[in-house]
Parts: structure tokens; C-alpha cells; sequence
């Protein structure tokens, strides 16, 4: 997220956020916006795992450990294929952010983009619903058992 913030950072000093610009102004700050968002996708799939992985240890039965699985599998193809249709999109790449090109072609990757964004929710969903099982199992007193699960369930907002 540093290196999207600095990307951010670039494109706002090329003018991302400002009306009236240019075709060569608007060209160069949407590029940055456009790398930015790429990093931003590739984040939001891999920032899932470490959670995932970490759940993992917890769980003990099977069904836990192979939905955490299909969540981290499912978040790190879907960030990957967003990225990838990102840059892939477009025919020439650069009419992703230069408007001056003509006779250009695009494929629809808002389904795709989409998805990420849905499975990113579910897999928050999943996430906090597992804590929850195993943090109900846990032989800790009750009032430490709702602080925990209050905790994780946190993560869904």
C-alpha cells in the first residue's frame, strides 16, 4: 500500500484530481493512476493470504483448512487476472490512458474487477466467521471470548 500511495502521490503531482487538463496532461496522469491501480489490485488479493495462512495454524478440521484455501487460491487468481486485464485490456495498451489514440479496441474488465471486489467481502466473511468458531472453542472465560470474536468481526467492516 506504500508503493500505491506513492504512485497516487505521482499522479496527483501530474495533476490527478483537477479538471480543464490537457490530452498530454490528462495522458500522463491517468498512466500513473492506472500503475497505481494495478499495485492496488495485486494488495488486495496478497494482503488476504497472510491472514488466511495465519488462520490455517488455528483450524484443525478439514473443511476449515480447505475453505481457507479456496479463499487465498480464489483472491490470488482474481487479483492477478484483474491486474493482468488491467494492462491487457486494451489494444494498443496505451489507450488505457491516452484518449489521443484512435482505432483502439477494449474488452469489458469490470465483471473480472468486480469479482475482486465481492470475493474480497466474502473472504473477510470467511475470515471472521472461522475466528469465530475456533475463538467459541477456546476454554478462556466468556467475557474474553466476546472481546476476541468483537475483534475479528471488525475485520468485515
Amino acid at each position: 500500500m506504500v508503493i500505491f500511495v506513492v504512485l497516487i502521490t505521482i499522479a496527483c503531482l501530474h495533476s490527478f484530481g483537477r479538471d480543464n487538463l490537457g490530452l498530454a496532461e490528462k495522458a500522463e496522469m491517468t498512466f500513473w493512476r492506472v500503475v497505481a491501480q494495478s499495485v492496488a489490485m495485486l494488495a488486495t488479493g496478497t494482503s488476504k493470504a497472510p491472514v488466511g495462512l495465519f488462520l490455517l495454524r488455528l483450524v484443525a478440521k478439514p473443511w476449515h483448512k480447505v475453505s481457507l484455501w479456496t479463499v487465498i487460491i480464489i483472491m490470488a487468481i482474481l487479483s492477478l487476472v484483474s491486474t493482468i486485464l488491467t494492462w491487457a485490456s486494451c489494444t494498443p495498451v496505451a489507450l488505457m490512458w491516452d484518449d489521443r489514440i484512435k482505432n483502439a479496441t477494449c474488452i469489458d474488465s469490470t465483471p473480472v474487477t468486480a469479482a475482486l471486489a465481492v470475493s474480497t467481502i466474502l473472504a473477510d466473511m470467511v475470515y471472521v466467521g472461522l475466528a469465530w468458531i475456533f475463538i467459541w472453542k477456546l476454554p478462556n472465560p466468556r467475557r474474553e471470548k466476546v472481546l476476541l470474536a468483537f475483534s475479528f468481526g471488525l475485520g468485515i467492516l
